[in-house]
């Protein structure tokens, strides 16, 4: 069974709206050639260098706990966007950090279109019924940071740097049970 960052990266990879703002594995990958940027659990690629956008679907425990003898769960959902500034053919950023953001709250406006329902009907993640999903708090950009809190990639007088930001969603799972078979 799905987990919800699991249903949620497959149900991402079908918006082709969304996938098409973000980065994709390069030809020479002969597995994952052309498979957009969705990864769940955590980045399975550096995203560094590659002018691209980036999604990691990620479970955050619970936002609500179920009535007694439902089989609903509220779970929360993680979704950071990770983006890479545009760069030259040197790799020099072309755009500042606020364009970068830009980039990034472009990504998040599309995909919330899709994540953030207002709709009662139900959905389907892989293989869980979604009952709902709504935002719980949107995305605040900032630089990526190295293990020292240095600015990864930040060369004297840049202005420029790979940001991340991540969303939060109440996402709302019908069919959740304690039952053992």
């Amino acid at each position: 069974m799905d987990t919800i960052a699991s249903a949620a990266v497959r149900y991402i990879n079908t918006l082709a709206d969304v996938t098409a703002m973000l980065g994709s594995f390069p030809s020479s990958d002969s597995a994952n050639s052309g498979k957009p940027f969705v990864f769940g659990g955590e980045l399975l690629y550096t995203v560094e260098g590659t002018s691209s956008v980036a999604l990691v679907c990620r479970n955050f425990g619970t936002y609500t706990t179920a009535p007694d003898l439902s089989t609903w769960m509220g779970y929360r959902l993680g979704v950071t966007i990770w983006v890479d500034p545009a760069r030259d053919s040197n790799g020099n950023y072309t755009e500042s950090a606020i364009t970068t953001q830009s980039r990034g709250m472009a990504v998040f406006t599309k995909l919330n279109y899709h994540l953030h329902r207002t709709n009662p009907d139900t959905q389907q993640w892989g293989d869980l019924v979604t009952a709902s999903s709504r935002l719980l708090t949107g995305p605040n950009f900032l630089p990526v940071q190295d293990a020292g809190g240095q600015d990864q990639l930040m060369a004297p007088g840049t202005t420029s740097h790979p940001q991340v930001g991540t969303a939060y969603y109440g996402v709302t799972v019908f069919g959740v049970t304690d039952a053992v078979s």
